[in-house]
């Protein structure tokens, strides 16, 4: 109790029913809920309801003697919403536990950072104008899309500003 006490991670225990049967107190220190207000309640009374389906789903599959994980979005006390990375292991026979044990570790600011890595690569930094790779990924999905509704080819137009570069290079960005 005393280790998932002061666990980095969440540590819930869920019944069967998906009913929360412990949970430790890092969840208050995570995501400002108190543990005393989750335990009773359903572990998907808590989730985003995009997630629900997967994450149930995750949990209910025995792993196998192995571990199950898994993504999916938690509130947090605000009303928000953090992105929790799950792994969840069946102890239901271990006297111990008696319960599916999920560590889940937020995971919020690694999703925001991939985010905004993406969105470097398709934008361009300055405008946020679509770049060269935004468009090549489109006309790649764009040309088997065309053959699939008979189409007999597809236009393309390129529009270039002249001196664009010196513009940049001696007035600046501004």
């Amino acid at each position: 109790r005393s280790l998932s006490e002061n666990s980095s991670d969440i540590i819930t225990v869920l019944d069967l029913g998906g009913n929360i049967i412990y949970q430790g107190s890092s969840v208050e220190r995570i995501l400002g809920v108190a543990p005393e207000a989750l335990i009773g309640t359903r572990l998907q009374d808590h989730i985003h309801p995009d997630d629900v389906a997967g994450a149930l789903e995750s949990i209910a599959r025995p792993a196998g003697g192995g571990i199950q994980s898994f993504e999916f979005r938690f509130r947090e006390k605000g009303g928000g919403w953090r992105t929790l990375e799950a792994a969840v292991n069946h102890l239901l026979d271990n006297p111990d536990v008696g319960g599916i044990v999920l560590n889940s570790r937020d995971i919020t600011a690694r999703k925001q950072d991939e985010a905004t890595i993406r969105h470097l690569a398709y934008f361009d930094a300055l405008t946020s104008l679509p770049n060269r790779m935004l468009f090549n990924d489109r006309l790649e999905q764009a040309i088997p899309h065309s053959n699939q509704r008979g189409a007999r080819g597809l236009a393309h137009r390129t529009t270039a500003l002249d001196r664009f570069m010196h513009v940049n290079d001696h007035p600046g960005h501004a």
